[in-house]
């Protein structure tokens, strides 16, 4: 498969962390590369996540095997950083476990339609604007991965169930005591309780949106499921000044 423009661009940027623990570096640098990957946020062009760290956290653990590849979340990271010089270092296996995630989906997830983070879903996205389909072919998820990081976000395009406005992760753990209770504040599982389950229960996770509210107020939306109508509302409903709120 031919690479994208964006993703060859995005690997050299990785390629100068590789390096990390050379003989002229030092702890204090490392610590410096750490904050510049995160503030700088090189995957900011597939909107992987609001900040670096989560992307970091929710794609290794909603995808067993890119956790085991890249060492596992619970496993000592000093394997990845084998080549340092400081192989102790805490911050050169940061950012070589940074590396290794961003080029599992970059290579891989990214063509193989995986959800990247709670901000950009290729399926959602794909399968929730009739005019990518039309455009580029049903499933075609790196496509759509582009179309996402070249004009979709500056167009406004909704990406993720797990993005405003269907879902923010304090209002659904609020809303349901038993998410509470078995998810706490975690954000990744309760996003991933929406997406499986939520949603298709006809549950509440922000202000601004519920699939119920919203097939209740318009009939010509009475036979779509619940997906449909999030899709319906990402592609038409909110332009065309639609209420969905609960």
């Amino acid at each position: 498969m031919r690479s994208s423009p964006l993703a060859i661009a995005l690997l050299p940027l990785l390629a100068l962390f590789l390096g990390c623990g050379s003989n002229d570096s030092t702890e204090d640098t490392d610590v410096i590369a750490v904050s510049a990957l995160s503030s700088r946020d090189i995957a900011t062009p597939y909107r992987l996540s609001r900040q670096y760290d989560e992307f970091n956290g929710f794609y290794p653990s909603t995808h067993g095997d890119v956790a085991n590849s890249c060492g596992g979340l619970r496993q000592p990271r000093s394997a990845i950083c084998q080549t340092a010089v400081d192989p102790k270092s805490d911050s050169c296996r940061y950012i070589k476990y940074l590396d290794c995630v961003l080029t599992h989906w970059l290579q891989h997830g990214r063509a193989e339609g995986r959800q990247a983070s709670l901000d950009y879903d290729p399926q959602f996205y794909g399968n929730a604007y009739p005019d990518l389909i039309a455009a580029f072919g049903a499933g075609n998820w790196a496509a759509f991965s582009d179309h996402y990081a070249n004009s979709g976000r500056q167009e406004g395009r909704l990406a993720s169930l797990c993005d405003t406005p269907y879902f923010r992760d304090r209002d659904y753990a609020a809303n349901y005591q038993d998410l509470k209770n078995a998810f706490g504040d975690d954000q990744n599982a309760l996003c991933r309780h929406f997406e499986t389950n939520g949603l298709n229960e006809g549950r509440v996770a922000s202000p601004f949106f519920s699939v119920n509210a919203y097939r209740a107020r318009y009939p010509d939306l009475a036979s779509l499921s619940n997906l449909q109508l999030a899709y319906h509302y990402a592609a038409r409903g909110r332009f065309e000044g639609r209420n969905a709120a609960p």
